[in-house]
């Protein structure tokens, strides 16, 4: 009949935006705020109780594979951090985790989560540790652990040497320094790399025998 109808939502947003915090409290860090800031910030102490109940789930995992007699590799890692909005980084802002989130270095706190990389046949059971992408991780890893390697990871190699990590509005360059954006060689190669990616998964995937066989 032409008249406009109007809507209007039952929940206000601020209402749903606690829910959704609760909920993902509940469900990844089983209602510990601490645990969540103290997975934030690397710096405030957990509580010892839920210290040792993440030591014996690893414990657990780690033992079993060390007594299994075939090369294994266990990667460790968060995808991301937990997105909690703007009063997410107020909150990471008050207790010092980041100082200016328009710097490239606040920006990459925001965004960097920890990993690990054990195994169970080296004297040195951990891979050490360097900040890059998640595109970075696995092709890092079987060249730290010195394991058979595709073509692939032979190129992931070279573009490692000129950007070590890319997010949407800070990279790390090749030595690791945080920069604006990608620049020249760096940045043909990245968008190489995506073009690639792109081909072998919905193209006609034309490098795909070369470089994964």
């Amino acid at each position: 009949d032409g008249r406009k109808k109007t809507f209007s939502p039952l929940l206000r947003r601020e209402d749903a935006a606690l829910h959704e915090t609760e909920d993902f409290l509940s469900r990844v860090y089983k209602g510990s705020l601490s645990l969540m800031v103290s997975s934030l910030t690397k710096k405030k102490a957990l509580p010892k109780e839920e210290i040792s109940e993440l030591y014996a789930m690893l414990k657990k995992l780690v033992d079993y594979f060390s007594r299994v007699a075939e090369p294994t590799v266990i990667l460790f890692f968060g995808d991301h951090q937990p997105s909690l909005g703007s009063p997410g980084y107020e909150l990471m802002q008050r207790i010092g985790y980041v100082a200016d989130n328009t710097t490239p270095e606040g920006i990459l706190a925001l965004q960097f989560t920890p990993y690990l990389i054990w195994n169970n046949f080296q004297t040195e059971p951990t891979a050490a540790q360097m900040d890059l992408s998640m595109f970075h991780l696995v092709p890092y890893m079987t060249r730290m652990l010195d394991l058979p390697r595709p073509a692939f990871h032979g190129y992931m190699d070279e573009l490692f040497e000129l950007t070590r990590g890319v997010t949407r509005k800070v990279s790390l360059d090749g030595d690791g320094i945080p920069v604006q954006s990608l620049q020249g060689e760096a940045k043909a190669k990245f968008d190489e790399y995506l073009t690639l990616v792109y081909d072998g998964l919905l193209g006609e995937q034309y490098a795909n025998a070369d470089l994964y066989e």
